[in-house]
């Protein structure tokens, strides 16, 4: 549309300036940071105008083609948003090397030498890098993203992190800073902590976080929407998304209502229903739901469902009815993200939970499942009474591998072997192998007051 080209146009002729300057007339590759021809932007509208697209169109090719296989980064305040960005992205957090728990205030945003190597290692070759979902970010978060950059970029090219806050300086130097999103959304987060909350009683962060989205250069506004084609549709999420609210016609209203599923009548579209994601309000339905998922889905693709059980190693001695009571622990938020079994199946969705090749490879990105290599000792599958039963194993060793295929990746990490188990051998495009690993976590066995260190 004319207006994801102005917005990409902007952006050329910073690229086309940098280039016309750049020290080195032998190659294309454009410094990454210097105080002049910086683009900043936003980019706003609602779904379906085309933001995301021209991202990952347009934006990712020209910083990768001008600045590098590194040049390019997404980021989101949730996993949620980061997967929908591609296998480059990440969430905010992880990529300024926070956790959710940290202190966003300035004193505690300093980097320690650890913490230093890894804020270089994912933001000095940065050329352009993308927040989106923007209306959910609070203004504390964008605050610490500027200065966790500036800190993470200032060694490699001898900034001084004191000027982080000045127009020519924010980012790191970074060439290229786009804000993308939304603010008609409900933001996940509290009004208050919204960029466009009242600046008046809030934090010296949040205030700085404002500052830096009232110095940006460009506001885009992006209003055609092309993903959409059916026109009640377009009348609904335009009535949404007008202030004040308008009313639509009957026939929208109405097309509206033929949308709701009556759960009293069975409705084939629940039988569908296999790319939705499970909440509620307590870990056990959530895991009572995802295995449910798994079988699902498993015998809707006609494969075989694999089960693979957790090697636990609890630091003290436990009854059997506290080991089984540690291995059946839904909450996966207090066992490092390892569940007691897991279940997996050739062709499942899933996202990647490690970083590989960071920072090519992050956290979060989907990946499919294309194999499975099982351990040497795995007694033979075939024939097992449980396939016929219930279409399921559980296997008796951990598997050695697991082999997922990046969605749109198109880099090969893996060579070809002549007695390589893996059936999609002929094509290792963007197939990486995911082995086991191990993580540390406690477990409260009940009655006691002290937690058992655990190694699953």
């Amino acid at each position: 549309t004319e207006e994801q080209i102005d917005a990409v146009a902007l952006l050329a002729l910073s690229l086309q300036k940098r280039f016309d300057t750049r020290p080195d007339k032998s190659s294309v590759h454009l410094p990454v940071a210097t105080p002049t021809n910086n683009h900043r932007a936003i980019w706003l509208g609602g779904g379906g105008v085309g933001k995301t697209r021209t991202l990952g169109k347009i934006v990712q090719p020209l910083a990768e083609t001008y600045f590098g296989p590194n040049g390019y980064s997404a980021t989101a305040q949730s996993n949620q948003a980061a997967q929908n960005l591609g296998s480059r992205a990440r969430t905010l957090h992880a990529a300024n090397g926070l956790l959710l728990t940290d202190s966003l205030q300035t004193a505690r945003l300093r980097l320690n030498a650890q913490t230093q190597k890894k804020m270089d290692r994912i933001a000095g070759d940065l050329g352009v890098e993308v927040i989106d979902e923007l209306g959910a970010v609070p203004g504390d978060l964008l605050h610490a993203d500027a200065l966790r950059k500036t800190y993470g970029r200032a060694l490699r090219h001898n900034l001084d992190s004191t000027h982080y806050m000045k127009p020519a300086e924010t980012w790191g130097r970074m060439p290229c800073k786009i804000l993308s999103g939304d603010f008609y959304q409900l933001p996940p987060v509290p009004a208050s902590a919204s960029l466009l909350a009242s600046p008046s009683n809030q934090s010296y962060e949040h205030q700085q976080g404002r500052k830096l989205l009232l110095d940006m250069d460009y506001v885009h506004d992006f209003v055609e929407m092309r993903r959409f084609d059916d026109p009640l549709l377009i009348e609904i999420l335009t009535a949404m998304r007008t202030p004040g609210g308008k009313k639509i016609s009957e026939e929208a209203w109405h097309a509206l209502q033929a949308t709701v599923i009556q759960t009293s009548t069975p409705d084939p579209r629940l039988r569908n229903a296999r790319g939705w994601y499970e909440c509620a309000y307590e870990w056990r339905i959530v895991s009572y739901a995802m295995h449910a998922h798994a079988r699902l889905n498993a015998n809707a693709a006609g494969q075989l469902l694999y089960y693979i059980p957790s090697i636990d190693l609890p630091s003290a001695r436990m009854s059997k009815e506290d080991f089984d009571a540690m291995r059946a622990l839904p909450n996966i938020s207090t066992t490092a993200k390892f569940p007691g079994i897991l279940p997996v199946y050739i062709g499942m969705d899933m996202i990647l939970t490690e970083s590989f090749l960071p920072p090519r490879l992050v956290r979060g990105a989907p990946v499919q499942v294309v194999d499975i290599e099982l351990h040497p000792k795995e007694p033979s599958v075939q024939g097992r009474p449980s396939i016929a039963v219930h279409g399921c194993v559980v296997l008796h060793f951990m598997p050695k591998c697991i082999y997922v295929r990046l969605r749109e990746c198109k880099d090969v990490f893996l060579l070809p072997a002549d007695n390589a188990s893996q059936s999609s051998a002929s094509d290792l495009t963007g197939i990486l192998a995911v082995q086991p690993l191990t993580r540390q976590w406690k477990f409260k066995m009940k009655g006691s007051q002290n937690a058992v260190s655990v190694s699953r």
